[in-house]
């Protein structure tokens, strides 16, 4: 078996350390994955992968790229670059796992969900888990350390409200700022100023400080469904959830969170929700909220059992593998 593990984005490589370890396997750098579009935009394909291919090779992804995926000879294996109640499956990428991947590692019970209900056939999705959470360091967390975290994709329109609650960090604290490398560089350089006009605040920049910063913080407040949220829940530790406006319709404004609840269509994320602490207002964010949040029980069924064992993971990954030949 020849393993290659694809990179398209210096992002990604974070994503398949695991597996680039477990096998040895080549990284095949192709930075065809502009800031901005997904791997569904793609049209080309960097000069020298296809020469690595072959019958007996093993392709891993954290992307679906079906101009690249259509012409492999080899086997698809997607690897999980997230784990969040967000729906990743929209403009075609179910269809690109369905027809050209022959193993799906899913991170989490809702993504698993999701894939079976998009038509992802059951025999080529396995239950696994998220690497990157086994990464953390296993530390103990500054009290006074808040995480701060913004995704991009399916943001609940929190990014006004969180630049406004970072002007207002609490005496006695520090955050850490971390942003989706996909945000429009409008509100990447907005939310660089608001950093670096507060010196109790740092930007992590890179897969390492990121990891650092999730262990080093004791409590979080992330907009969005997103992965940076997720690790809280992996950690047990307190998690604020954050939104914007997002309708402006007059008699729906107090119905907003239920708005969101309905799209996400799972009944877990309304129980972790109504175990955790949810604001919308910067005014709502201050040193009680930060001490009021606590961590979510229901949350612990998001993850699989083996979610927390390296050595159960990489037992289910090879078994997985091994069973493609």
């Amino acid at each position: 078996m020849k393993a290659n593990c694809f990179v398209a984005h210096p992002a990604q490589e974070g994503h398949l350390r695991f597996v680039q370890s477990v096998f040895g396997a080549r990284w095949i750098r192709s930075m065809i994955h502009p800031r901005g579009i997904t791997g569904l935009d793609v049209k080309e394909i960097g000069p020298g992968v296809l020469e690595h291919d072959s019958q007996d090779a093993v392709w891993f992804f954290c992307e679906t790229y079906p101009e690249l995926s259509r012409r492999l000879r080899g086997k698809q294996v997607l690897v999980p670059h997230g784990a969040s109640f967000k729906n990743f499956l929209g403009g075609g990428r179910a269809r690109c796992l369905s027809e050209h991947f022959d193993v799906v590692l899913a991170s989490c019970v809702a993504e698993e969900s999701q894939l079976l209900r998009a038509g992802v056939p059951r025999e080529k999705v396995r239950a696994w888990g998220l690497p990157l959470f086994l990464d953390i360091p296993d530390k103990a967390p500054d009290p006074g350390a808040v995480f701060f975290g913004s995704t991009w994709f399916k943001n609940w329109n929190h990014q006004g409200v969180l630049t406004a609650i970072l002007k207002r960090l609490p005496a006695g604290r520090r955050g850490y700022v971390s942003l989706h490398p996909h945000m429009p560089i409008e509100w990447l350089q907005r939310f660089e100023r608001i950093v670096a006009a507060e010196p109790r605040l740092s930007m992590v920049k890179s897969h390492d400080q990121l990891l650092e910063a999730l262990a080093c913080s004791s409590v979080g407040v992330v907009g969005g469904p997103s992965t940076v949220a997720t690790a809280f829940w992996y950690m047990r530790k307190p998690l604020v959830m954050l939104r914007g406006r997002i309708t402006r319709h007059p008699l729906k404004l107090w119905r907003q969170w239920q708005m969101i609840s309905k799209e996400i269509d799972n009944r877990l994320f309304d129980e972790i929700l109504a175990e955790s602490e949810a604001i919308s207002m910067p005014w709502q964010f201050s040193e009680k909220l930060l001490r009021k949040a606590r961590s979510s029980r229901n949350a612990e069924r998001f993850f699989f059992p083996q979610a927390r064992d390296r050595a159960k993971m990489e037992a289910e990954l090879r078994l997985a593998i091994e069973g493609l030949f």
